[in-house]
């Protein structure tokens, strides 16, 4: 197979961030990369420059000063990744590790399968041998953000890795659909909102219905007595309360006669007489009618009784 120039060559190693991680990646796209373009084919010593040129110059400055290799070692390709992988990835902590991999835990935001690759990748410096996926599934019954799911998954008497990760992908597609499906009645409930508010804006007179004329002040006003300025007020004109004297009914007075006794006391006399008086006012209780007259300088309150023919005449 010859070279082919046309497969893309890798990107340079990122020496910002998690180095560790970083030349994990470019080493696994190196070795590809010399598969894909044939370089494979070519001399170990092709292989090696091939690999400093793609390197970048950060990588390469520290292959130079910081990496102790012999001339036979410089131009095997292998024994140049090796030492470089020496270098960018210390000897591990298993323990560390461990506690790394056990903090895990599923962002609000995060996809289920994006979370699912954090945790293989943090199980693959643990050393867990044998138990790597039990390890993994419990982690992503304990570290998955949605408490109904979780609950979902420790009802599972039985649960294996395989049967957790296609609960999980169940219930967020399930979620990610409800929130489609709900969409439309939250926008259906603005609309309706948004009618009746310009509902009510379409009647700005409603507070001028309730202002009418007052047959107790003589105003417009609001209704309800305690709007009206007259009342708890006395009128000047007939006395009684809670209306003025411009609306007073009785202000257009009449004449009448008023039969009065003597004083009781005087015994000597049965004389009766008739004084003119003038009726401020007449107010009624039912059927029954009062008139307010100033007798003897007083002011008294009279029951108006209307006398038939027959009655005057007994």
């Amino acid at each position: 197979m010859a070279y082919n120039n046309a497969i893309p060559a890798p990107d340079c190693m990122q020496m910002s961030g998690d180095l560790a991680k970083n030349w994990e990646v470019f080493r696994a796209e190196f070795e590809d990369y010399v598969l894909a373009a044939g370089l494979n084919e070519k001399s170990e010593e092709v292989q090696a420059a091939a690999l400093r040129r793609l390197m970048g110059n950060e990588c390469r400055h520290i292959y130079m000063h910081n990496v102790v290799l012999s001339e036979a070692q410089k131009k095997d390709p292998t024994a140049v990744l090796d030492a470089l992988e020496e270098y960018f990835k210390p000897a591990k902590n298993v323990i560390y590790e461990r506690y790394k991999f056990g903090s895990c835990k599923q962002g609000n935001d995060e996809p289920i399968d994006t979370f699912l690759t954090r945790l293989r990748e943090a199980a693959s410096s643990c050393d867990y041998r044998g138990l790597k996926d039990e390890m993994i599934r419990d982690r992503l019954v304990l570290g998955i953000a949605s408490e109904s799911t979780r609950r979902r998954l420790l009802r599972e008497r039985e649960l294996m890795l395989p049967t957790a990760i296609e609960i999980c992908r169940l219930a967020e597609l399930t979620e990610s659909r409800m929130k489609v499906m709900e969409s439309p009645y939250a926008q259906m409930d603005n609309v309706n909102a948004t009618e009746k508010h310009y509902a009510k804006r379409s009647f700005p007179d409603k507070q001028e219905r309730d202002v009418q004329a007052c047959k107790y002040c003589g105003n417009n006003h609001k209704r309800g007595r305690e709007q009206c300025p007259a009342y708890g007020k006395t009128c000047r004109a007939c006395g009684i309360s809670n209306h003025f004297a411009k609306v007073c009914l009785g202000s257009k007075t009449k004449k009448v006669n008023v039969m009065t006794e003597s004083d009781k006391n005087d015994t000597d006399t049965d004389d009766m007489f008739l004084a003119t008086e003038c009726v401020s006012s007449i107010n009624t209780k039912g059927l029954k009618w009062f008139v307010h007259l100033r007798l003897n300088n007083k002011r008294q309150a009279c029951y108006w009784r209307h006398m038939q023919r027959n009655e005057q005449q007994d």
